[in-house]
């Protein structure tokens, strides 16, 4: 047996049981959750648009797409590089020891015990990475597409006054002079946090002020809709999450910190995603009325103003993601957390 007592390799071994435990939890509440998800994930296909609505300027999703794609990749490689970094010290060393402190029933420390025990823990480290790891870039992707959805809603208000078209050669020259004058102003920057704007082309097609905000409420009510199922499908997730993670953190502690050292910075990682990107939409969904003062609204008719005026008052209030109706996820709950880790 190669258990001999000790209480640091004691707790050792519960954390790495935990941590397995946990991954394989994921790993079910996925399966019996994957209709809601299903649900998610046709909505997104459905109702998410590809780019603003006509006007003087406009944004599109691909650079969304792109950054999302990037950091679910640099996620995923970063989760396999921690779990995978274990397995160096031994190869490095040439000594026969597992990567990880582990209990096994039978002899580790000679052949082929140890061959059979170390190819085990690889396959376990293979796993690990893809599921927390998962979930994880699953839930950032998400988070980006999501206040991309703003940004083009954004762009959409900022245009409300430039929607209108038609054959009139007057329209056409104000465009082109509008279009002419904006390449040489100087833009507001961090209007928008993954996309960029750029010329429109003119439309004929002819649409009213009031008509362009009733499309951008619809928008914005769509945008709403998905936070809804967005955080019902993620919801047991936050929970179960948080309370993982105050655990492992607090259990790191009482053991060696330079062992456990990629794991510790993977946690962290993992719970400032959570809370960072939550944080994100927050923002990002306060500032359609910020959007909307972007547009001449000065020069629309009255019931378009009061058009305005309802849709501030609805959209005036953030989406904050919930963790089991209970916490709430943005980076106060990070540091909350980081701070209760260092109390111990």
């Amino acid at each position: 047996m190669n258990f001999d007592k000790s209480l640091d390799e004691l707790i050792s071994y519960l954390m790495n049981f935990g941590t397995y435990f946990f991954g394989y939890f994921l790993l079910c509440l996925f399966q019996l959750r994957f209709e809601k998800f299903r649900i998610l994930m046709e909505f997104v296909l459905a109702n998410f648009r590809k780019r603003s609505a006509k006007g003087l300027t406009f944004i599109s999703f691909d650079g969304s797409i792109s950054a999302a794609s990037k950091f679910f990749v640099f996620w995923i490689v970063s989760c396999l590089s921690g779990a995978l970094s274990w397995f160096l010290y031994p190869m490095l060393t040439g000594f026969n020891d597992l990567p990880l402190k582990s209990w096994y029933p039978f002899d580790v420390t000679s052949s082929p015990g140890y061959q059979i025990a170390f190819f085990m823990q690889l396959l376990g480290q293979l796993f690990i990475p893809f599921v927390f790891g998962g979930w994880a870039g699953t839930y950032m992707t998400m988070i980006i597409l999501g206040c991309a959805q703003y940004d083009i809603l954004f762009a959409s208000l900022k245009n409300i006054g430039e929607s209108t078209g038609g054959k009139d050669e007057k329209n056409i020259f104000a465009f082109r002079l509008k279009q002419e004058s904006y390449k040489n102003e100087i833009h507001e920057v961090n209007q928008y946090i993954f996309s960029r704007e750029e010329l429109d082309e003119y439309s004929e097609d002819h649409e009213s002020h009031n008509a362009a905000l009733i499309d951008c409420v619809e928008h914005h009510q769509m945008i709403l809709e998905f936070a809804d199922l967005f955080e019902h499908f993620y919801r047991v997730y936050f929970i179960t999450k948080l309370f993982f993670n105050e655990i492992f953190q607090t259990q790191l502690s009482l053991v060696k910190m330079s062992v456990l050292f990629f794991y510790l910075s993977l946690g962290c990682s993992d719970l400032m995603i959570l809370c960072y990107f939550a944080e994100l939409l927050k923002y990002q969904s306060s500032r359609a009325t910020e959007a909307l003062m972007r547009s001449d609204w000065e020069t629309f008719d009255g019931p378009t103003k009061r058009g305005m005026i309802i849709f501030m008052m609805n959209a005036r209030k953030p989406i904050q993601l919930v963790a089991g109706k209970i916490l709430n996820l943005d980076m106060k709950q990070f540091l909350a957390a980081m701070k209760t880790t260092k109390t111990f």
